[in-house]
């Protein structure tokens, strides 16, 4: 009966490991309290002290100080810690922890943690093939795969045949290498450690090492790798007819009797075997005997008989110097019957079109294998190189081949080379040369584990230029300067002429804007709705949900993308609130609008006249207000170098000295020059945007003073980058701009042609008038204007030429002020 009452008891049922992955025995000694008895006890289970990761606390039914927790699952645990709660009757609770047991696999017969191994040689960091001398034999090793502790080492040294050099030795507790320095071992002799552990179980076990060759004067090993890709060691592969290795490093590089080499580490040539078994020389060439390959550092062995996923094969390279040196190295095994499944085909993603010569990134994703990947390559090429219908596998065969057609098949990527990036899945790359409106290929290759590969790719254009601007417009009527709504609540927006040759439009993004004024300054504008995305299909749109106010400006901001992400922006005109309809007119028949005529001739054609109702109010476009109370942005003071024709000789000399600003306004001063025979004076000019019309109106006073001056406001519409003065010459330029100007036809306004009005001949009587004015009547557009109501007046109409309706003149079209757009404003 197991007890534990006393502390020599309890001590003597502790254990260190245990092999059990099911349950775990716990047995403490009684707790006590002098004052109640302890009315129950608790037990749990975790992987650290206190804890309950396991089995949290359970209420213990036994008089006895003894527990088995079973029904665990301790397969990958390393370590358990047990816990006791008492609690005594008051309901108060004390704890009490375990010193911990571990988890012993081996002793359950299952495979360690991690490997067990034994390293051959001085050197700490690796594992030791060869050793340049003969005296001394060292191993160091790592048990700790096992969780359960070791408590005793013992290590042999044994010759290949079998010869026990050195029987097993202990080694001090805690210390995991040996060292014999007491041998004499001979060139080309190799041998292996054993070592013996103990655990605290006293489960004991033997590993043993690889092996180690003494060799006096010895030819550096390189690495061996199974299968056919350059550079990776492969565990796994499909074919179980063929088997590939590739190697390098022998001798330091010094390959192919490089000239001024050392002749010890010069290869001469390589010889390669198959075998069952890395341990035994036996064993390494068993399954196909050693071949001589020469200086080729890849090799294919073909018309196998391999056993599928159940035999490991191991290759080995021989490598023979020109002084007869020889190194031999095998590599870690490969076995065969495994992955050449491609369960799914990937698929690149990038951005059809792309705004930079320069720059690329992509991503792949979609590849699966019947093993897991082991690396991607990645590379760009012109759409001319068919790269769409590359072979995966021939392209992993020139890694080892140098023939012209892996060269050919190489320059295809002639935008990027072919790279290998690991198990990346995306990749960002720079400083690339790439073409406006060219399309590149971009091609991606996946390989796992067993060589088998699956390649995708997919096209990308390069478009550096956004689209092509066009118009916009509100309502029904395009081309005008300003547009107008007669609701409140929504405006239809019309777009044209959008185009992007190279990559399309993709979307256009549509927004309401407010300004303070007509005019095109972007400064002013205060967005009203959000961005609208919509598809590059439509031409039209409404947008709703707005609330229109009488008095301001709205403009549509349209941005139209093409699908390389770039944009062209674009503003409508001006639009307006009109919630009024508008006023009527009068039709008369016949071209006689003084007369409606009841009776004609013709069956074929009628003629009517009408007249609109104009207003001289012009667009009714919010007023901008320039206080002139501080400087004004847009505005400039004028020197004598932005005057037309000004020079020094200038009688009046413009300083932006003269002007100052204050709560008053802009005050403008005069004053004598002192030296010379003239006088300072000043000026302010702003450009006159015309966009949509309008009238100017200035608020100035004269000052006082007893010099005789002119305060002028001067529209100029000379030419651009400088301002005329009141009193500029414009004989020179005016002649200029009218020598590329057309005909001037105003003689067509008058009517000095008598009866023959429809003529198509040059009127004689006209001064020579050399237009046709017929055509120029017909050519010639009146502009629109707002009209407002008004009170009239009735007048009497008094004609006094009822009869001679030939007579009748044709009205000018004047105006007393005209501004061009673009032109500029001085005063």
């Amino acid at each position: 009966m197991v007890t534990c009452t006393s502390e020599q008891e309890c001590n003597a049922l502790d254990v260190k490991c245990q092999k059990s992955l099911s349950q775990v025995a716990v047995a403490w000694e009684t707790f006590r309290d002098p004052e109640s008895e302890i009315a129950r006890y608790e037990v749990a289970l975790g992987t650290s002290p206190g804890g309950g990761q396991l089995r949290d606390f359970t209420v213990v039914n036994t008089v006895q100080n003894y527990f088995v927790i079973s029904g665990l699952d301790l397969t990958t645990v390393t370590e358990v810690f047990a816990t006791v709660r008492g609690t005594n009757a008051a309901g108060l609770s004390t704890v009490s922890t375990s010193n911990g047991v571990y988890i012993s696999r081996l002793s359950a017969g299952l495979p360690p943690l991690r490997e067990i191994r034994v390293w051959d040689g001085e050197d700490f960091t690796k594992d030791l093939d060869y050793q340049d001398h003969n005296e001394e034999l060292s191993a160091h090793w790592d048990f700790s795969g096992d969780p359960c502790p070791i408590s005793k080492y013992e290590w042999s040294i044994i010759k290949v045949d079998g010869t026990v050099i050195q029987p097993f030795v202990d080694v001090p507790p805690g210390q995991t290498y040996g060292n014999n320095d007491e041998l004499e071992m001979k060139d080309g002799e190799t041998f292996f450690i054993a070592v013996k552990a103990t655990n605290m179980m006293d489960f004991t076990y033997t590993v043993r090492s690889d092996g180690i060759t003494v060799m006096l004067e010895p030819l550096i090993p390189g690495e061996v790798r199974d299968g056919d890709i350059i550079g990776y060691d492969l565990n796994f592969q499909p074919s179980v007819t063929s088997l590939s290795a590739n190697w390098d490093s022998f001798g330091e590089g010094s390959q192919q009797g490089e000239p001024g080499t050392d002749k010890k580490q010069t290869i001469g040539y390589y010889e390669v075997a198959i075998g069952t078994d890395r341990r035994f020389p036996g064993t390494r060439d068993n399954v196909h005997p050693f071949v001589n390959v020469g200086l080729k550092q890849t090799h294919m062995f073909n018309n196998l008989q391999l056993i599928p996923q159940v035999a490991t094969y191991y290759i080995t390279v021989r490598a023979h110097s020109v002084s007869t040196a020889v190194a031999e190295v095998t590599s870690n095994g490969i076995q065969v019957g495994y992955g050449g499944q491609v369960l799914s085909v990937g698929h690149v993603d990038i951005n059809r079109f792309i705004a930079s010569t320069a720059e690329v990134s992509f991503s792949w994703e979609g590849f699966a294998f019947a093993l897991p990947l082991l690396y991607s390559q990645w590379g760009i090429g012109h759409t001319d190189g068919n790269l769409t219908q590359l072979d995966c596998k021939k392209l992993k065969i020139c890694d080892a081949e140098d023939s012209e057609d892996c060269a050919n098949l190489m320059r295809k990527f002639d935008i990027h080379p072919l790279t290998n990036v690991g198990k990346d899945t995306a990749v960002k790359v720079v400083d690339l040369e790439l073409q406006h409106n060219r399309t590149y290929t971009v091609v991606v290759i996946v390989t796992d584990q067993s060589a088998e590969c699956s390649s995708a790719s997919s096209h990308v254009t390069v478009d550096v230029t956004p689209p092509y601007d066009g118009s916009v417009w509100v309502g029904s009527f395009e081309g005008t300067s300003i547009s107008y709504s007669g609701r409140t609540d929504e405006l239809h927006v019309s777009w044209a002429d959008f185009s992007d040759p190279e990559s399309g439009i993709d979307h256009y993004e549509i927004a309401v804007f407010s300004g303070a004024a007509c005019s095109d300054d972007s400064d002013e504008r205060s967005q009203v709705t959000d961005f609208v995305k919509v598809p590059s299909n439509y031409t039209r749109y409404t947008i709703s949900d707005i609330s229109l106010e009488h008095g301001i400006p709205y403009f549509v901001m349209l941005h139209a993308f093409n699908k390389a992400g770039l944009s062209t922006f674009t503003e409508s005109p001006p639009i307006l609130l009109d919630l009024e309809d508008p006023v009527g007119g009068t039709v008369k028949d016949g071209r006689d609008f003084s007369s409606d005529v009841t009776h004609q001739s013709s069956t074929t054609a009628m003629d009517a006249t009408f007249i609109y109702l104009t207003t001289h109010d012009g667009d009714r476009c919010p007023s901008r207000q320039y206080s002139m109370e501080e400087e004004e942005p847009g505005w400039v003071p004028v020197s004598m170098g932005s005057i037309y024709r000004g020079n020094s000789n200038h009688r009046i000399l413009f300083t932006s000295d003269e002007l100052t600003f204050g709560e008053d306004g802009l005050s403008i001063t005069m004053s004598r020059d002192v030296q010379q025979t003239r006088m300072y004076s000043g000026a302010y000019s702003t450009r006159a945007d015309m966009q949509g019309g309008g009238s100017y109106r200035f608020d100035m006073i004269a000052a006082s003073g007893d010099i005789k001056a002119v305060t002028s406001v001067v529209f100029w519409d000379g030419p651009a980058g400088v301002v005329g003065d009141l009193d500029t010459p414009v004989e020179q330029w005016a002649q200029e701009e009218a020598a590329t100007e057309s005909v001037d036809c105003t003689c067509c306004l008058r009517n000095d042609t008598g009866t023959q009005i429809h003529s198509t001949a040059v009127p004689v009587e006209n001064g020579g008038c050399p237009c046709n004015c017929v055509q120029n009547h017909l050519n010639t557009t009146i502009p629109l204007l707002n009209t407002t109501s008004t009170s009239t007046v009735n007048y009497e109409t008094v004609d006094k030429n009822p009869n001679d309706q030939s007579q009748i003149q044709i009205p000018y079209a004047g105006c007393g002020l005209q501004i061009h757009p673009a032109a500029l404003c001085l005063f």
